[in-house]
C-alpha cells in the first residue's frame, strides 16, 4: 500500500478506527450476500420442489409395485415347488382315505405354511379329478360335496387352457364363507385374489387342480408397508378400470377417469378433498394392474422447507466465518504493521489506525540509519541460506543462483573454494563434548570483525559442527592468497577470541559452480588428512590442484619428482599444518579397503564378545577411511560395515530396538553426519558396539538356565559326539561362556560333562544286552578298544564286567 492510498484511506473521520470501518463494510456486503442467497434459494426451491416431489412419489410407487410383485412371485415359485412334492403326487395318484391322516398333514404343512407370509392365506384346495377326492385347508371330503363346486370347475377349466405356469386370477363377486355358516368347511374361497395351477404340473392333460385363495387384508398391508408417510390415499384398477381397492371415493374416480384418457400417466399435481396432491400411477406387469398413489404435498413440500431451513442455516454459518475470516484477513496486517512499527508499551492507537500508520512511515523515511541497518540484517540472513543451499547441493537451477546473485549483489568470480573450519581442540579434553565446541564455534561466527566478513565471497556460517565458507576470485593464483591471509587472519582470531586455534580444510578449486556443493564435502574430509606426513607424491598432487591453470578440467596430471621441492617449498612458504587441502589423487594409493575382511573380523569380535578386538579394528578401519578421496566412497564403506554389526546384533538375539530406539535412520545419521573421521570412530563405538555388548551380555545372564538345557539336548542328540566349539557355533557365543555356565549350573567342564553323559549312555545300552561293538559304534568310538579304555577309565571296570556285575551273567 502506497502512501498516496494511505492518505486516501485515511480520511475516513478519525472518530472512526479503521477496525470499525472494515467491520461495517464487511457487514454491510455479508448482509447483501445473505439476502441475495435467501431469495435466490426461495426462488430456486419453489421452482424445483413440484418437480422433485413428482419424482420422488413415482420412486416411491414404482419400488412399492415392485416389492407388491416381489412377494406375490414368491408365493408363485413357492407353489410351483410344493406342487411337485412327492405326497401330493401320491395324492394325485391315488385316493386319500381317512385313514392316511399322515399324508394330509404332509400336504396341509406343504400348502399352509404361514412361515413364509404370515397370515397371507385365506383357504387353499387340491382337487383330484380322477377320484373326487378334494384336501383343502377346512379338511377332506369328496368332491360332489363342495357347495361351488360349478364356480371352481370354471376356474379348473378355464385355466386349463393357459399355459400352464400358475396363474393369478382376480374374481370380484368371488364367494368368501363365513365361519359362522354350516357350509365353511365345505365352500373353496374364491373372493379376491386366487392363485390357479393345474396339476401335475409339466404334463398335456391334467387330473388335478391348486387353487389359493389371497388374504386381501395383508396384500394391502404390502401395499401401505411401502409407502412413506407422505402417502396419504391408494388405489387399485385393473386394465378394464374395475376397482380392486381405494381407500377414497373421490380420488378412485379420478383415477377411473385417469385410466381411461389417453394421456400419458406420469405424476402430477391435483386436487383431493380441498387438499394438494401428487399423483404418481405404477402398472403391475403380473397381475396387469394400475396403481394409484396421492402424496400429500404439503408434506414433502414441508420436507423441502426443513432442507431450505438448514441450507439457510449452514449459509449463515459459513457468512459468520467469512465476515470473521475477511475481517481478520483486512486489518492483521494493519495490526501487524502496527505491533511492527510501535513500541512494546504504547501499541494503543487512538483514532484512525492508517493515519498512525502513515507518521510512522514517516518517521522511518527520516531515519535511513535505522532502514539499512535492517536492510543489511535481512541480507545477512538470505546470504547465509543462499550458502546452505549452496553446500546442501539445493540450488540447482540457473534462474535461482541468478536470482540470489542479484539480490545479494554479488560478483561472479571463475574460480571457487570452499573453506571447513573446526577448532583445533587436540589434548582438551575438558572440551569434548560438542554443546561446549558448539557454543565456541558460535562465539566465533556471529563475533567476526568486518575485514573477515569482507574476505570471503559467501560469509561464514556454523553447520553441522563446522564453521564454513566460499571464497572466490579471478585466477587460482589470486584464490590461494585470499586463503592464506584468511587463514593467517582467523588463526589470530580465534586464539584471541577463545584462547584455542583452529584447523581449516580447503576443498579442491572448481569452476563450476553446481559442484560447490561437493567442494563442501571436499573440504570436510580435507581435514581428516594428516597434513605433516605427506609424501612427495601428496605435496605434487596440491601443486597440481592449485597452481595449474587449467582449473579442474585440467585432468589433475602427475608432477614428476623433480617439481617435488619447489612445490613443498611452495605450500609451506603460504601454509602451516593447521590449514589441509583436499587431495584428489589419494585414492590412487594402495588396494583399497579389505570391506570383508573387516566385517567377518567385527562378526568375529563381537560373537567373542571381545571388546577390545572391535576397538582395535574399528581404529584400524576408521584409519583405512582416511585414505578414502570421496566422503560419499567413504559413506558406503561405514554403511556397509554398520549393516554388518547390525545384522550380527540380531543373529545374537539382541533386540534392535534396544540399540536403536528412535529407528535406524537417526542412527546412521548421527554416525554418518558427523563430518570429521574422529568423531565417526567416537560415535560407532558409543552408539553401536558399546550398546550391542551391555545388550548381549544382559541377554546371556537372563538366558543362562535356557542356554544349559539347549547343550543338554545338543549331548543327548548327538550321542554325546559334539565339540565344544560346535556346541558354541551353533549357539552363536563362545566357547568360554560355555564353560562358565558349566562350571556354574553343573559344577563340570564342557569335558567332564560329556564323559559322564557318555558313561550313562553305555551303562542303559549295556543293559539292553547289546555286543561291546555295536555301543562303541553307536556312541562314536572308532573301534571297541578305544571304547573299552574309555568305560574302564570311568568306572574302574570293563565293559564285559560291568554288566555282568550289574546284571548278572548273560
Amino acid at each position: 500500500m502506497n502512501r498516496q492510498a494511505i492518505l486516501s484511506v485515511s480520511k475516513i473521520p478519525q472518530r472512526i478506527s479503521y477496525k470499525l470501518f472494515v467491520t461495517i463494510c464487511i457487514s454491510i456486503l455479508v448482509g447483501l450476500f445473505m439476502v441475495i442467497m435467501v431469495i435466490n434459494s426461495f426462488l430456486a426451491i419453489r421452482s424445483n420442489s413440484l418437480e422433485m416431489s413428482e419424482r420422488e412419489a413415482q420412486l416411491t410407487t414404482d419400488h412399492m409395485v415392485s416389492e407388491v410383485e416381489d412377494k406375490l412371485e414368491i408365493l408363485r415359485q413357492y407353489y410351483l415347488y410344493s406342487a411337485m412334492d412327492e405326497d401330493i403326487e401320491w395324492f394325485l395318484n391315488n385316493k386319500l382315505d381317512y385313514s392316511d391322516y399322515g399324508r394330509y398333514k404332509q400336504i396341509s404343512t406343504a400348502l399352509g405354511n404361514n412361515s413364509l407370509f404370515p397370515n397371507y392365506l385365506n383357504s387353499y384346495v387340491v382337487i383330484n379329478y380322477d377320484n373326487g377326492r378334494v384336501i383343502s385347508s377346512r379338511g377332506i371330503y369328496e368332491i360332489d360335496e363342495m357347495i361351488n363346486k360349478e364356480e371352481i370347475d370354471n376356474l379348473y377349466k378355464d385355466n386349463s387352457t393357459k399355459v400352464n405356469k400358475g396363474n393369478w386370477v382376480y374374481i370380484q363377486g368371488g364367494v368368501s364363507a363365513d365361519s359362522k355358516n354350516t357350509g365353511y368347511r365345505l365352500t373353496a374361497d374364491t373372493k379376491g385374489l386366487n392363485f390357479l395351477l393345474n396339476l401335475p404340473i409339466g404334463v398335456y392333460t391334467s387330473k388335478g387342480f391348486l387353487q389359493v385363495n389371497i388374504n386381501m387384508d395383508e396384500w394391502k398391508s404390502w401395499i401401505w408397508d411401502n409407502i412413506d408417510i407422505s402417502g396419504r390415499y391408494v388405489a387399485v384398477l385393473d386394465n378394464d378400470g374395475n376397482v380392486i381397492y381405494s381407500n377414497s371415493s373421490e380420488f378412485c374416480v379420478k383415477c377411473m377417469d385417469q385410466n381411461s384418457s389417453d394421456i400419458p400417466k406420469e405424476a402430477s399435481k391435483e386436487s383431493i378433498n380441498n387438499s394438494k396432491y401428487i399423483v404418481a400411477q405404477s402398472s403391475s406387469t403380473m397381475l396387469g394392474w394400475n396403481y394409484y398413489v396421492a402424496y400429500d404435498y404439503g408434506t414433502i413440500l414441508g420436507a423441502t422447507s426443513k432442507l431450505l431451513i438448514e441450507f439457510l442455516v449452514a449459509i449463515t454459518v459459513l457468512a459468520a466465518l467469512s465476515f470473521i475470516a475477511v475481517r481478520y484477513a483486512l486489518y492483521q496486517p494493519v495490526d501487524r504493521l502496527i505491533k511492527e512499527v510501535s513500541d512494546a508499551d504504547n501499541r494503543d492507537v487512538k483514532g484512525n489506525e492508517l493515519q498512525y500508520l502513515a507518521g510512522q512511515f514517516e518517521n522511518l523515511k527520516n531515519d535511513r540509519e535505522v532502514l539499512n541497518q535492517s536492510i543489511i540484517q535481512k541480507r545477512q540472513k538470505l546470504a547465509e541460506l543462499f550458502e546452505m543451499r549452496i553446500i546442501r547441493s539445493a540450488v540447482s537451477m540457473d534462474d535461482e543462483w541468478n536470482e540470489y546473485i542479484k539480490v545479494l549483489n554479488l560478483t561472479e568470480y571463475p574460480y571457487y573454494a570452499v573453506i571447513a573450519i573446526i577448532l583445533n581442540l587436540q589434548g582438551k579434553e575438558e572440551l569434548e563434548e560438542e554443546i561446549n565446541e558448539d557454543a565456541l564455534c558460535l562465539e566465533l561466527a556471529e563475533n567476526l570483525p568486518e575485514d573477515l566478513k569482507k574476505a570471503t565471497w559467501l560469509p561464514l556460517i556454523y553447520d553441522s559442527c563446522t564453521l564454513t565458507c566460499i571464497m572466490g576470485a579471478d585466477s587460482e593464483e589470486k584464490l590461494m592468497d585470499q586463503i592464506s591471509a584468511y587463514y593467517d587472519k582467523i588463526q589470530k582470531y580465534a586464539i584471541g577470541k577463545i584462547g584455542y586455534g583452529i584447523q581449516m580444510g580447503v576443498s579442491e578449486v572448481h569452476t563450476r559452480r553446481n559442484h560447490l556443493g561437493r567442494a563442501y564435502h571436499e573440504s570436510v574430509y580435507a581435514l581428516t588428512m594428516d597434513g605433516e606426513n605427506m609424501d612427495a607424491e601428496n605435496v605434487a598432487d596440491i601443486h597440481t590442484s592449485v597452481m595449474n591453470t587449467g582449473g579442474e578440467d585440467s585432468g589433475g596430471e602427475h608432477v614428476d619428482s623433480e617439481h617435488t621441492d619447489s612445490a613443498r617449498s611452495y605450500i609451506n612458504s603460504k601454509f602451516d599444518s593447521g590449514c589441509r587441502f583436499y587431495l584428489k589423487l589419494v585414492t590412487s594409493k594402495g588396494d583399497g579397503i579389505n570391506l570383508k575382511k573387516y566385517e567377518k573380523e567385527l562378526c568375529d569380535a563381537l560373537k567373542a564378545l571381545d571388546k577390545g578386538a572391535c576397538y582395535r579394528l574399528i581404529d584400524e578401519f576408521i584409519e583405512n577411511i582416511r585414505l578414502v578421496g570421496e566422503w560419499s566412497v567413504a559413506s558406503v564403506y561405514l554403511t556397509s560395515v554398520i549393516d554388518a554389526i547390525m545384522i550380527q546384533a540380531i543373529d545374537m538375539q539382541i533386540d534392535i530396538a534396544i540399540i536403536c530406539p528412535e529407528g535406524l535412520q537417526p542412527l546412521y545419521h548421527s554416525i554418518l553426519e558427523a563430518g570429521d573421521v574422529s568423531r565417526v570412530r567416537k560415535n560407532l563405538k558409543k552408539y553401536i558396539v558399546d550398546p550391542v555388548f551391555a545388550a548381549r551380555y544382559e541377554l546371556l545372564e537372563d538366558n543362562s538356565y535356557q542356554m544349559m538345557a539347549q547343550i543338554e539336548k545338543m549331548l543327548a542328540d548327538s550321542k554325546g559326539n559334539i565339540t565344544l566349539n560346535e556346541c558354541a557355533d551353533k549357539l552363536g557365543v563362545t566357547p568360554t561362556y560355555i564353560w562358565k555356565i558349566m562350571k556354574a549350573q553343573r559344577g563340570k567342564t564342557f569335558s567332564e560333562y560329556q564323559e559322564e553323559y557318555k558313561i550313562e549312555e553305555a551303562k542303559k545300552l549295556l543293559q539292553l544286552n547289546r555286543s561291546v561293538s555295536d555301543i562303541a559304534l553307536e556312541l562314536g568310538y572308532t573301534n571297541a578298544q578305544n571304547f573299552i579304555r574309555f568305560f574302564s577309565k570311568g568306572t574302574g571296570l570293563t565293559p564285559g564286567k560291568y554288566r555282568k556285575l550289574m546284571y548278572g551273567p548273560v
